[in-house]
């Protein structure tokens, strides 16, 4: 990350692929504002983020550690609009709860 707090290039431009580049390309949030948003959004610390693409959308993967709990939010990286990431796995999660 750079001072900005944008995503930094410098030195991964090899570890970059198209999507990655075209998600960067158009974030109007940088990485710092989606870890605030996120923070807001599951009430916890920080622990990872990434950038992704989905059908086509890109936003930022921010993991949040919430009483031991991994919970991802996912950030739109053009709207800042963030939502919890939904658990398709198809495991009924609720028992790692207790």
């Amino acid at each position: 990350m750079d001072a900005d707090g944008r995503a930094s290039t410098d030195g991964d431009a090899d570890d970059l692929d198209d999507e990655d580049r075209a998600g960067l390309d158009a974030a109007k949030i940088d990485l710092a504002e989606a870890i605030e948003t996120a923070l807001k959004e599951a009430d916890g610390t920080f622990d990872d983020a990434e950038l992704e693409e989905e059908n086509g959308a890109h936003h930022w993967k921010i993991s949040v550690d919430v009483n031991g709990n991994d919970t991802d939010v996912l950030v739109d990286v053009t709207t800042g609009k963030a939502m919890p990431e939904s658990d398709d796995d198809g495991d009924d999660d609720a028992a790692d709860d207790n």
